[in-house]
């Protein structure tokens, strides 16, 4: 079975509160994509500090489906509706 992965970045050159930002994505994402035969991984979110003191939070996500009723291209739509994201198929 195929799965979709991306990530979900926030930054604090960009925003107050990155962490929030990305819950509030992955919140919104698993409202966006209930359905029965599709199911979402998500591991805990990272935090990554650079050495210039750029903090940043990311969520990988992994998606499966089940289901032809839903294309690859609904979920790309789906979640680039949240925060556009580099995808990638993984077998």
């Amino acid at each position: 079975m195929r799965q979709l992965t991306f990530q979900f970045i926030a930054d604090n050159r960009f925003y107050k509160n990155p962490k929030k930002i990305v819950e509030d994505w992955t919140r919104e994402l698993i409202r966006n994509i209930d359905y029965p035969d599709i199911s979402i991984s998500l591991p805990s979110i990272r935090k990554v500090i650079f050495n210039d003191g750029t903090i940043s939070y990311r969520q990988r996500c992994y998606i499966s489906k089940n289901t032809r009723s839903i294309t690859w291209q609904n979920i790309y739509e789906m979640v680039n509706k949240i925060n556009p994201a580099y995808f990638k198929l993984i077998n």
